[in-house]
Parts: structure tokens; sequence; C-alpha cells
């Protein structure tokens, strides 16, 4: 399956490898089916997880020499290598947003632009509300909303690799620019989640004819 809903990626990275080569720069282009693809994830073929260490400390040894010396890396969007097999893996359905943040995290990059076909982030759906405006300012929280949500200018899961140092921005592509203005994404990812080392169990009772008295015998018993 991932070996076949990659290959349009993979033909598309390989292309572009090769113009930005035609022009006069020096780039390589890196194949999920290779040893050297910095992304690497769980076994999950087709809403694979990235292992962030792994991947970290992949990009870190070869992606970045490359950039030190101005050899542009061209990775395939969506796509992960298994940390079980090594065979290709897919992050599902909008996952080049997910590869593009997740590789920016991992360089510590100054900034991840998001090149798409929306002019940024609306004010509204425009399908409902006339002329609605592109907002030039969003929070972190504010984005993911709108994300879970069902908004499709950007992947959810790709906030969550949004640092405070890292910049980003949402642009259109017909602008034929990085450095035009879209919608710039504040702030950093912060989880909500709490999370307990020790085992926590959860213990329900059903039953009829229940009082506040049969109710604290349960507690103590359970205690």
């Amino acid at each position: 399956y991932a070996d076949f809903v990659s290959m349009g990626e993979r033909i598309s990275a390989r292309l572009l490898s090769t113009t930005i080569k035609s022009m006069g720069f020096s780039s390589k282009y890196f194949d999920p089916a290779e040893n050297d693809f910095p992304i690497i994830t769980d076994s999950n073929f087709s809403q694979a997880k990235i292992l962030s260490p792994e991947s970290k400390e992949k990009c870190q040894k070869i992606i970045e020499p490359l950039l030190n010396k101005g050899i542009i890396p061209i990775v395939c969007g969506f796509l992960g290598k298994s940390c079980k097999d090594g065979s290709i893996t897919t992050l599902g359905r909008g996952g080049s947003d997910i590869s593009a943040f997740a590789l920016g995290n991992f360089l510590e990059a100054d900034e991840v632009i998001i090149v798409t076909d929306a002019i940024g982030v609306l004010s509204a759906d425009p399908r409902i509300i006339k002329k609605p405006v592109t907002l030039k300012k969003i929070s972190v929280e504010e984005m993911g909303i709108l994300a879970e949500g069902g908004a499709k200018v950007l992947h959810p899961q790709a906030l969550k690799y949004k640092t405070d140092k890292m910049k980003a921005k949402i642009i259109h592509f017909q602008n034929g620019n990085l450095s035009t203005e879209g919608t710039e994404i504040i702030g950093a990812f912060k989880s909500k989640l709490i999370l307990f080392k020790e085992k926590l169990t959860m213990l329900t009772v059903l039953g009829t004819g229940f009082n506040r008295d049969r109710i604290s015998f349960v507690k103590h018993s359970i205690a």
C-alpha cells in the first residue's frame, strides 16, 4: 500500500531536485526506500507516527551537514521509514504538513513556510460568509482549534512541532515568492495533557439500589 501511494510524491520530489540542479544549485534527493531517509516512524504503514529522537538524530547527522555545505536537501513529504523493517510508511492525509514542521523542529530551523493552494487562514468559511478576510496572524491554539474542527489549511498534528523560536506562515503557491505575506502562526505548541508515572486503575460498579452508605462501603473497600 505505502509503496503504491508514495510513488507520486517520490517522483515529484525527484523532479524538483533535478530542476534545482539544472538551475545551477547543488541538491540531494532523499527517498524513503533508502537507508539515509531522515524521518523514522513506527510500523503503522498508513497512519505512522514519527519517532522524534531517532528522526532528530538522523536529521542532524545527515541533513544538517548538507545545509552547511550549501546543498539543498529534498525530502519527500508525508512519508517515513519504519523503525522495524525499514519499509515505507505514510503519515496519513495531509501528512506533508507534519513532515515540514517535524524537519524544521529537528533541524532547529528559523522558519517553516507552508506553500499551499490557500491564500492563508481566512476569518470565516467562504462558503458561508461572503468576502472573509485573510488573517495576518493566528496563534497556535487558534490554528489548532480550526484544524481539529475540519479546516484543511494545516494538519493539526503538525503544530506539536512548532516552537517559540520557530517562525511559521502559510502562503499561496501562486505568489511565487517565499517572502510574500500570508498568515503567520504565533507561539509554541503546549500540551495540555497531565501524565502520571504511577499506574491508574478505573473501576465501574453497576447495579440498582445504591445509596450513600453502600457507595461509601465500596469506596473504603477499594481503598
